[in-house]
């Protein structure tokens, strides 16, 4: 993608960095050690470089702003650590506070029983990130489907048959992302989805009440194939808003094409269009914490309201702080899955509610099954054993490998020239 270091009158630059980053290690099995990027809204260069324990999973995600000042500020450093099976116990996560220096944001601990997650505790003082109410205690349905998380006010999550969400009860004080008014509601808070027999969902449909509302007000939206309609009421009429394209997506709402860079990951980075003037105009920007919580605070634009996808390219459901993958719903504040993953026994070597093995820089789990890469191709050259190791003409030449969806993402590759696959190990990364 264009170079970040310097855009040339692009609107966005991205570069990833395996073997050759400034601030950290070089790594030779495959996975990335660094990111620098830069947006035409404020020409900052901006970097992470990433640490990794023995299993290669993220331990941290350093912030810094090569050309400023103070270029290892630390304002949006993202720290974890796990347990043996690939939990998350803890979790630091820093933003940039007003006085211009790094402040916490989170300061998670997390308890389990076994797999799963029975609470969440926030030392820190900062509502940003993962509600300060935190600590009460979550539970589960007898299929391990988190069925509340009262920290973030969801009192009651109901599941229909394939584990989708069918219906979450809200607290009647709690702060809700309110897609249309922005105040706190005060009652009759629920969201309730309705999909197809497959899973698809066809419909979300949003009730609150509060405020200057004396009768309960509501936000439906359809899914249709790509097409995303939203209504007022619960049954119509409805508004075409977007259609996705190639590039981004159609706005019919002000019957403009809107264009989106996205990252390695699928994340839409920025989107842009076309002024009066013919010029380009940048939109919205989104940047993200390692494992996908949005970074708040520089470069905020008002964007398309109706256009809630970014993270994965996911749809983000403004109620709960859930991105929809499909089969589940990811949470990004805290870095797992409130569902068991339904292929879990595909990777038997991971907690089944992790998100992306642990590394959500070279992973994503599409439709939240299981995680593999996303369409990335590798140059051969990497050291022998290593994660990208393969064999192509003969010995180690220019071929290049892709990932299988296969039962283990760590051990299979394919050459790239000749075709054949050819196991090369098993938990080598």
């Amino acid at each position: 993608m264009n170079d970040p270091a310097s855009l040339n009158g692009k609107l966005f630059g991205y570069e990833l960095k395996y073997n050759n980053p400034v601030n950290t290690a070089a790594k030779f099995n495959g996975t990335i050690s660094e990111v620098d990027w830069r947006t035409a809204n404020d020409q900052v260069l901006r970097r992470y470089t990433y640490q990794y324990d023995g299993l290669n999973r993220l331990k941290k995600g350093a912030y810094s702003e090569p050309g400023s000042s103070v270029p290892q500020n630390d304002f949006y450093n993202e720290t974890v650590t796990y347990d043996m099976n690939s939990n998350i116990m803890s979790l630091q996560r820093n933003t940039k506070g007003v006085s211009g220096t790094a402040s916490q944001i989170d300061n998670l601990t997390y308890a389990y029983t076994g797999n799963r997650l029975n609470s969440v505790t926030d030392s820190s003082t900062n509502y940003s990130g993962y509600p300060d109410t935190s600590g009460t205690p979550i539970s589960y349905d007898d299929n391990g489907n988190m069925k509340d998380h009262k920290d973030k006010g969801v009192l009651q999550i109901d599941y229909n048959f394939l584990d989708l969400p069918n219906k979450i009860t809200f607290d009647k004080t709690y702060l809700a992302r309110n897609l249309v008014t922005g105040k706190t509601v005060t009652r009759n808070v629920t969201t309730n989805y309705i999909y197809r027999a497959d899973g698809t969902k066809q419909r979300k449909v949003y009730k609150y009440s509060g405020e200057t509302f004396a009768t309960e007000a509501v936000l439906s939206t359809d899914y249709l194939d790509g097409f995303q309609y939203e209504s007022q009421a619960a049954s119509g009429p409805f508004t075409l808003k977007f259609v996705p394209t190639a590039e981004g997506y159609y706005n019919f709402e002000n019957n403009k094409y809107i264009y989106s860079y996205t990252d390695h990951l699928g994340n839409v980075r920025l989107s842009y269009s076309k002024n009066s003037s013919g010029s380009a105009e940048v939109l919205e920007e989104n940047n993200f914490y390692p494992f996908g919580l949005k970074h708040e605070g520089y470069n905020a634009l008002a964007g398309n309201p109706a256009y809630n996808y970014g993270y994965n390219g996911k749809e983000l459901q403004k109620e709960t702080g859930w991105s929809d993958y499909g089969a589940r719903m990811y949470m990004s504040d805290i870095g797992r899955w409130g569902v068991i993953d339904p292929l879990a026994e595909t990777s038997r070597r991971f907690s089944p509610y992790n998100y992306a093995l642990n590394n959500p820089i070279s992973f994503i789990d599409p439709d939240g099954r299981k995680a593999t890469v996303n369409d990335m191709q590798f140059e051969s050259g990497y050291a022998a054993g290593g994660a990208f190791d393969f064999y192509g003409n003969g010995g180690y030449g220019p071929a290049t490998a892709d990932f299988l969806y296969r039962d283990d993402p760590f051990a299979y590759l394919k050459k790239g020239s000749g075709g054949a696959t050819t196991v090369m190990c098993q938990m080598c990364w």
